[in-house]
């Protein structure tokens, strides 16, 4: 009986542990991408700032420094066909956000690609002379704290199991007793 018990305690906890900790693990996922999105969101801004003063030279420095991270890549393409940063050449999207002068967020391989066409003021709302800036957000890989997360998760659930079985074994001797003692008469 007790042996019983304890396998419909481990199959039951099992699957609600199942049911709760793989849905949380895809968002932590998730939650990793879009926390990577809105900090990429934060530098399209600071890039902006940067690229309307005109000097490719600061330009270039301040793209070193937030490129050093790996968790996104900052470009800035210019229209005479020249860029600063590491994801240099244009394609039709960029093309497509100078032209139309408004901001664009894609989805490309690996992961997403902000578009952001920096206005230099004055008379330089023509697309021929419209910077764009362009983030691409890379997916977190595994080892970028997912993979610990997992485990945590995992462990959680394990040391959850194993509370559970005890919890069931002690039920199922509090059941057993009496009825051994029960059985002697």
């Amino acid at each position: 009986m007790r042996r019983q018990l304890m396998t419909v305690v481990a199959a039951s906890v099992g699957m609600v542990l199942l049911a709760m900790l793989v849905p949380l693990g895809v968002l932590m996922r998730s939650y990793a991408l879009e926390d990577r999105i809105s900090r990429a969101a934060l530098e399209v801004q600071a890039t902006e700032t940067v690229v309307s003063g005109q000097d490719k030279g600061t330009v270039s420095v301040y793209l070193e420094r937030i490129n050093a991270d790996g968790a996104s890549t900052t470009t800035v393409l210019y229209p005479d066909g020249t860029s600063v940063g590491p994801d240099p050449g244009e394609d039709a999207r960029v093309r497509e956000a100078r032209r139309e002068g408004r901001a664009r967020i894609d989805d490309v391989d690996g992961g997403t690609q902000f578009l952001v066409p920096v206005s230099l003021g004055g008379s330089s709302t023509a697309p021929g002379l419209t910077p764009v800036v362009r983030v691409i957000v890379h997916e977190p890989a595994l080892g970028s704290g997912i993979w610990r997360a997992w485990l945590v998760l995992l462990a959680l659930g394990l040391v959850l199991l194993a509370g559970a079985l005890v919890l069931a074994d002690r039920l199922g001797r509090s059941f057993v007793r009496p009825l051994g003692g029960l059985a002697a008469y």
